[in-house]
Order: structure tokens, then C-alpha cells, then sequence
């Protein structure tokens, strides 16, 4: 099972490495890649505010009930990233 702070990290870790990809295209001179940029990076932010804060709704009753929460809090992580990075490689 995985602690809160470990997954905590991992989601923080995950989301700075897309932040990084939309770096270049925030400090490009075109507008629209700006716009689209920002807009994903503001859904990323919100994407890691949502589930840092799901991880404090764990089922506090036994380890394998936490341990499958953690599971599957971290399965649509990684669902919600794969879909924000397929948007960044749009732009």
C-alpha cells in the first residue's frame, strides 16, 4: 500500500512534468499557443487539487480498503494525466 504522502508526491511529481512540457509553448510569441497553454496548465493544477484532496476521503476502517482506495485513486490519476497529455501534444 502506498502512503498518503507517497501518492501525494507521485501526483505532484506527475503534474510538474507536464507543467514543464507546456513551458515552451507559455513563453512562444504566438497568442493562441499561450491561450491553449495556460488553459492546460490550469487544468492540470486543478487535475492535482482534485485528487491531492480525494486522498484524504480514505476509508479509515481496514488496510485493504485503504490500500485499494489508493489503488484506484491513483488508476484515474494517471487516466486524467494520459488524457491532459494527449491535449498537450495537440498543441
Amino acid at each position: 500500500m502506498a502512503s498518503k504522502r507517497d501518492l501525494k508526491k507521485y501526483f505532484r511529481d506527475q503534474s510538474n512534468q507536464l507543467a514543464d512540457h507546456l513551458y515552451g509553448p507559455l513563453m512562444s510569441g504566438d497568442k493562441n499557443l499561450r491561450k491553449k497553454a495556460d488553459e492546460l496548465l490550469d487544468k492540470t493544477a486543478d487535475v492535482l487539487d482534485e485528487f491531492t484532496n480525494d486522498i484524504s476521503a480514505y476509508p479509515k476502517k481496514n488496510k485493504a480498503a485503504v490500500s485499494k482506495y489508493f489503488e484506484d485513486l491513483k488508476f484515474r490519476f494517471d487516466e486524467e494525466l494520459n488524457k491532459l497529455k494527449s491535449e498537450i501534444g495537440k498543441i
